[in-house]
Order: structure tokens, then C-alpha cells, then sequence
């Protein structure tokens, strides 16, 4: 769908050193060089050993790509894409490893939504609602005792944190601490 799942393995005096997965979001129907082209010289910009030489599945834009990593780690890199031999092996091995990591995750994903789901199932059968809480705005007063009242608001939207909608309220009213009254202020004022 629209992401992208890259397997990163680190060889070295042929021994595999390290392997690394990363999941790319926005991925949507990219060809595979615009997806290598955009993630390699984010990786190895900040990588802190290059490689001589750096085995893909495919060619890429190898030009622009070697540029922008020349400039910035000061040595050449060498682009190639096996064709035959231990080191064809090695990149289906990667091919598969990236396929395989990205099924996991979409099953981590996919499990997720259906615990989300039926805490929203489970809520809507306890507080005896019409239809499922896709919105749910939750509502607290605090104050250090009796002054600087605030109040505080958190929103979900179907069981995911919308923290972009959270909001804080000063409490205007002054007197003795009264949480019902700052209660109802806050909800007014919402």
C-alpha cells in the first residue's frame, strides 16, 4: 500500500556483520529506484563507517545518489547489482528479509485495530451507546491547593491519542476550590 519496507545488511570481509530493517511510509506505488534513490543518502549521511561499495537489487540513479554521499563523508562509493554468485544469494536473502519484516508489521498493525476496536465494542456495550465512541474527550481539574486552577482536556479518536487536539484551560473563576464549578466552566468554555 503506501509503505515500503528496505533490509539492510552489513558485510564485511565476507562475514555479515549487522542487519538492520527499516519501514519507509509514503511509499505509495514507487518504483523501487525512487524508494533506494531517497532512502540511501538519508541513511548514510548520518552513518558513521561507509562502505567501499554498496550492493542493491537494481540499478539507481547512481550519479545523484554518490554525489550527495561524496559530499558530506568525503570518499566514493561504488555501486553494483549482483547478478550471479554468493552475493545474488545474499540479496535475495535481503529481498525476502525486507518481505518478511514488512508482513510482521502490517500483522502488528492489523492486530493493533482489532484491540482498538473491541475496547471501543466493549465501551459502547458498557455505557449502553447507540453507536460506537469514535470521538471520546476526556476532562480533568487540577489546582495546588485552591489556586492556579486549570483544567484539561485530552481527546481520542477511535482509540488513537489525537494530541494535536489536546487543550488546557486557566480557570478564571477565583475563590474556594470548587471542582464542579470549574468543571462546568471548562466544558462551557469548550
Amino acid at each position: 500500500d503506501s509503505v515500503a519496507s528496505v533490509n539492510l545488511f552489513m558485510v564485511r570481509e565476507g562475514k555479515l556483520i549487522q542487519k538492520e530493517n527499516f519501514i519507509l511510509e509514503n511509499a505509495k506505488q514507487l518504483p523501487v529506484e525512487e524508494i533506494l534513490e531517497s532512502f540511501l543518502p538519508k541513511y548514510y549521511l548520518d552513518a558513521s563507517n561507509l562502505p567501499k561499495e554498496i550492493m542493491l537489487p537494481l540499478k539507481i540513479n547512481e550519479e545523484e545518489v554518490g554525489k550527495l554521499i561524496q559530499e558530506v563523508a568525503n570518499c566514493k562509493v561504488r555501486f553494483t547489482v549482483p547478478t550471479r554468485g554468493s552475493k545474488l544469494k545474499l540479496m535475495k536473502l535481503g529481498e525476502q528479509n525486507a518481505k518478511q519484516y514488512l508482513e510482521a508489521q502490517s500483522d502488528k498493525h492489523l492486530l493493533e485495530e482489532a484491540r482498538l476496536m473491541s475496547a471501543l465494542k466493549e465501551l459502547q456495550r458498557v455505557l449502553e451507546l447507540k453507536n460506537l465512541p469514535a470521538r471520546v474527550e476526556a476532562f480533568d481539574i487540577s489546582n495546588i491547593q485552591g489556586t492556579n486552577a486549570v483544567g484539561s482536556m485530552i481527546v481520542f479518536d477511535f482509540g488513537r491519542p489525537e494530541k494535536n487536539q489536546y487543550r488546557k484551560f486557566k480557570i478564571r473563576k477565583d475563590g474556594k476550590p470548587n471542582d464542579f464549578a470549574m468543571m462546568k466552566e471548562m466544558l462551557q468554555r469548550r
